[in-house]
Parts: structure tokens; C-alpha cells; sequence
């Protein structure tokens, strides 16, 4: 009698060691059907598993990458929405100022310089536009906005037209002070962020791209120059007759236009950046897509497999917990 209650003790025991042995490995089975991987990738691998790891570290670094390129997408799709709308009313205007001068018409030149006056103002705060905390058009000194207020550069219109002795020196030194040839020049004076390098983003293994554009560059502040003129005439700051006004206001004209045209061809420039994140990104699809195919296929658990891996186990399941319940009831007196 003994014997038998030992034997069927030990039995017990044994299925319900195979009962939770098969728990977890019918749970691990309903993981690998769910996910479509491997649940123990690591030990079914073997030296496979250090390949997955490469690969994995290899898809993530070009997913960074490729974060970093929307998020420089979007920068340069604003930047172009904002030199869009600094080019935007200056089709004919400085056509129309130089013909307005041409013929002496006092009146138009007025109308026009009201003109310049709007679109300086809208220029400059085109140029200190800020985007989640960071101005555009300040170079790597995102946190200082570029640009003082439109007033002030009407002001200094001023001041270097009447510190002068005469009109062609007062020009002079507009240019000097505008072409940050003065030693106290637009940047530092009228623009306040940084003076090196614009932004570089590194959107690939050793490719990094300059993609930013400062408010101090040489289309900006020939543009603001002319408008800048313009606008001083408007408040009456500078106050000319004759030829005089027509000189200044020719001025005015020439700076509009080489502004305007070279605010185009940053344009293009930009353009230009934006087709290259454009094949760097497809470029980085196309090699995401390979490594995701081989991640799969190291990592992957073929469902057909799964399901009847899953299935299996589930019947063996079954089949222990009614052997475990008919041997928990055993009884000697059952047998007597």
C-alpha cells in the first residue's frame, strides 16, 4: 500500500510539471501568433541573433536620419512660404518707382513710397518668423529673433540722408551701412542673431546638408535698403524735392529689384536643398524597406506555423489537465 501512494504521488507531481511546462510554452505560442515574431529570438538564432541586433541598430539610425529630414522639410517649406510672401507685391514696384522718378510725378513717387512702407513691414516679419520656439532666419542662433522694428530702419535711412553734406554721400553711406561695410553696419545694428554659419543637418552617414537661410544675407538687406528708402520718404523723414528726390528714389528702385531678384534665386537655392532631402529620403525608404525584409525574416514567425504550433499545444494542454485531475483523485479505497 505504500508503494502505491508513493507511485502515484510521484506521477502527480510529474503532470503537473508537464502541466506548467506546457502553460508556458502554449503562452509563448500565443505571443509569436499574435506579434508574428519569435518569442526567444536569442536562444532559436544562435549567432544569427548578433546579425538581428546590427540590423536593428542600422534601421533605427536611418529612421533618426529620416526624422531629421521632415523636420528640415518642414523649415525649408516655411522658409519658401515666407520668401513668397517678401516677393509678393514687388512685381512692378521698383519698375514703377523708376518710371515715377523718370517723369518727375511727385505724386506716384508718394504712392509708391506708402507701398514700400507696407511691404518693409511685412518683409521684416517675414524674416523674424519664429516656429516652435526657433526664429528661422537667424541662423544657429534660433533663440534671438534677427530683425529690429521696421521704424528703426527708417530711422537710420534718416539719419545717414541728413548727417550728410550732400545727397551722393548720404547715398554712399547708405550703401556702405547696408553692405556691412561701415563699421557699425546692418548686422549687429539693424540685425541682431548670429553672423556664422546657417544651420547644418546631417541627414545621412557622413552627408550633412546647410540648409538655413540668416536675415543678413546680401538679397535681404538690398531689399530692405530700397524699401527702408522708400518708407523714409513716406514718414518724411527724408524730405527731397527736385532732382534730389529723383536720385534717391532711382536708388530706392535699383535696390528693390537686385533685392527681389536675388530673393528669387535663394528661392531656387533652397529648391535646389529640398530635392536633395527629397532623394535622400527616398534613397533611405528604399534601404529601410531591405533591412525590414531581413529583420522579418530573422525575427519572423510564420504564422501558419504559429497557429498550428498554438493549436497542438492547446489539445496537449487539454488532454494534461484531465490526466492531472483523474490522478489528484486517486484513492486507495477506490481499488479495494
Amino acid at each position: 500500500m505504500p508503494d502505491f501512494s508513493i507511485s502515484s504521488l510521484s506521477m502527480f507531481l510529474n503532470q503537473r510539471r508537464t502541466l506548467g511546462d506546457l502553460q508556458t510554452r502554449l503562452t509563448r505560442s500565443a505571443v509569436e501568433l499574435s506579434t508574428g515574431k519569435k518569442a526567444r529570438p536569442v536562444r532559436e538564432l544562435g549567432l544569427d541573433f548578433g546579425v538581428l541586433v546590427q540590423l536593428r541598430r542600422q534601421h533605427d539610425q536611418i529612421s533618426n536620419y529620416q526624422r531629421r529630414i521632415d523636420l528640415i522639410d518642414s523649415r525649408l517649406d516655411i522658409t519658401q512660404v515666407s520668401l513668397t510672401t517678401i516677393n509678393n507685391g514687388l512685381d512692378r514696384l521698383p519698375e514703377d518707382i523708376q518710371s515715377s522718378a523718370g517723369r518727375g510725378d511727385v505724386t506716384a513717387l508718394l504712392r509708391h513710397a506708402a507701398e514700400g512702407k507696407n511691404i518693409l513691414a511685412r518683409t521684416i516679419s517675414a524674416l523674424n518668423i519664429n516656429v516652435g520656439g526657433r526664429y528661422l532666419f537667424s541662423g544657429n542662433e534660433v533663440q534671438t529673433q534677427p530683425l529690429v522694428a521696421a521704424s528703426t530702419f527708417t530711422a537710420q535711412v534718416g539719419t545717414l540722408i541728413s548727417g550728410a553734406p550732400d545727397l551722393a554721400s548720404g547715398l554712399t553711406a547708405l550703401d556702405d551701412f547696408f553692405g556691412d561695410v561701415a563699421p557699425a553696419g546692418f548686422t549687429g545694428t539693424l540685425y541682431q542673431a548670429a553672423t556664422g554659419p546657417a544651420p547644418i543637418g546631417e541627414i545621412a552617414e557622413s552627408e550633412r546638408l546647410t540648409y538655413g537661410v540668416k536675415a543678413n544675407e546680401q538679397p535681404f538687406r538690398t531689399l530692405m535698403q530700397g524699401l527702408a528708402m522708400m518708407s523714409a520718404l513716406a514718414e518724411g523723414t527724408v524730405s527731397l524735392s527736385g532732382q534730389d528726390l529723383q536720385d534717391f528714389s532711382s536708388r530706392a528702385a535699383v535696390k528693390i529689384r537686385e533685392g527681389r531678384d536675388g530673393i528669387t534665386l535663394k528661392r531656387a537655392d533652397l529648391g535646389a536643398v529640398q530635392a536633395e532631402t527629397t532623394r535622400t529620403k527616398s534613397a533611405h525608404e528604399a534601404t529601410l524597406t531591405a533591412l525590414g525584409l531581413r529583420i522579418s525574416a530573422l525575427e519572423g514567425r510564420d504564422p501558419n506555423e504559429a497557429a498550428t504550433q498554438f493549436q497542438s499545444l492547446e489539445s496537449q494542454l487539454q488532454a494534461s489537465y484531465l490526466i492531472t485531475g483523474r490522478l489528484a483523485q486517486l484513492r486507495l479505497t477506490n481499488f479495494i
